[in-house]
């Protein structure tokens, strides 16, 4: 017996959301309040619509606010999907309504409202619509998923947001306001993302549309930069560094380059040296002899208050990414926070927002 299928395309969907409409013309209680009307988000906007992608797993929808609470409807539109999976070889929830906690009951009658007024229809029959989600729920969603979500890979979600952001920026003509998409909230009540998330995007963005994608954005051209990292050579499998932004909350600079060894397939680099660093105390000999280090770097106010310091030559620098530049390699890496120093050379982490994130 063949293996389901796990991953669908734009023809898979297709086929089997016209198999599911005759089989939902087959239930009574679906065909008298036919057609059922749903909205749908991520993968299946995604690949079918924006074309960003080959294929998804599975099409996330919200269900009619008039039939959220209804199972004489909810289930035998269940029992068709779970048909046409059988039929089609598909997973199980091929078609799901998962979607539906991370809507409020509020928000689901706006977001049918502005499905509605948006016109997008994705699919067309006579038992079945569906709707695209209205885009800046949409990319709201990608947002703060690239920002919090625990998922290991955000590559998808990155490049789900960046077709998002694409098609904003075409429509407007011009770059973005940040804060206007930065405090998208259908809920009112979910985390919005933090100016750095954006001008992660931003950079992302910049790298792969070559265009700014916010107006608030100050992009530096990498030629006009001084830093040991300027001149790391581009591999074959990994993308060229993008230019430098400077972003406000972090008050660095920083730039990306597409890796696929990376968490969420790009790799960040961040430059203090325009910054003024607290000066480098002294490198303990021991962890259990640790000098005290600078004050400011426990303060809540500091953006960065994990920082590293290596030794070259009898002086102490501030590494500017945890990483450790080939051509000024020291013998050992000690790194100071509120608990104190310790050795770090193979351990690359910053601190930042209270979330301490590890990179390779």
């Amino acid at each position: 017996m063949p293996s389901n299928k796990k991953f669908l395309k734009a023809e898979d969907f297709e086929k089997a959301l016209k198999r599911l409409n005759k089989e939902m013309s087959k239930d009574n209680f679906l065909a008298a309040f036919a057609p059922i009307n749903i909205v749908t988000i991520g993968g299946f906007l995604a690949v079918t619509y924006f074309k960003n992608r080959n294929a998804t797993g599975d099409l996330d929808y919200i269900i009619d606010p008039q039939w959220a609470q209804d199972d004489e409807i909810k289930v035998p539109l269940k029992v068709a999907i779970n048909s046409v999976a059988k039929k089609e070889n598909f997973e199980g929830d091929w078609m799901n309504d998962s979607l539906q906690i991370w809507a409020s009951a509020e928000a689901s009658k706006t977001i049918f409202e502005q499905a509605y007024k948006q016109g997008i229809l994705l699919f067309d029959s006579e038992s079945l619509k569906v709707w695209a989600a209205p885009f800046e729920w949409a990319l709201e969603r990608k947002v703060r998923r690239v920002a919090y979500s625990d998922r290991g890979d955000k590559k998808v979600d990155m490049e789900d947001a960046l077709a998002l952001f694409k098609h904003f920026r075409k429509a407007n003509g011009r770059p973005l306001d940040m804060e206007y998409f930065r405090k998208l909230n259908m809920n009112g009540f979910d985390m919005v993302p933090e100016t750095h998330h954006m001008e992660m995007v931003a950079a992302n963005y910049r790298y792969m549309y070559k265009e700014d994608l916010f107006s608030s954005s100050t992009i530096q051209a990498a030629s006009s930069v001084t830093t040991s990292y300027s001149t790391v050579p581009a591999e074959s499998k990994i993308g060229a560094w993008s230019d430098w932004v400077w972003s406000e909350e972090l008050k660095c600079k920083y730039r990306s380059r597409k890796n696929a060894a990376e968490p969420n397939g790009f790799e960040y680099n961040y430059d203090t040296t325009t910054a003024t660093p607290a000066a480098g105390p002294s490198q303990p000999a021991s962890s259990s002899a640790a000098p005290a280090g600078p004050s400011q770097l426990a303060e809540t106010s500091q953006e960065f208050p994990l920082k590293y310091y290596f030794v070259r030559d009898g002086k102490y620098y501030l590494n500017d990414n945890g990483k450790v530049d080939p051509s000024e390699r020291p013998s050992h890496k000690w790194v100071y926070n509120e608990n104190g120093w310790k050795d770090t050379q193979r351990q690359k982490k910053w601190r930042y927002g209270g979330k301490q994130v590890s990179y390779k």
